[in-house]
């Protein structure tokens, strides 16, 4: 049977950028950079696919 978090890739976007605003909003807002490049690396596929525009 198949993933279905590889079927649905902005799923996986919208986890990340909510798990990161859960960290900037907590009582201690220290942002590491992993979280933040992990949460990026997730979206240039997309622009990828969008072609010459982006």
């Amino acid at each position: 049977m198949a993933n279905f978090d590889d079927q649905m890739p902005l799923r996986k976007i919208s986890e990340a950028f909510k798990d990161l605003a859960n960290t900037v909003n907590s009582q201690n807002p220290d942002l590491e950079l992993a979280p933040f490049w992990y949460a990026c690396s997730l979206i240039s596929p997309h622009f990828a696919c969008l072609g010459i525009a982006f």
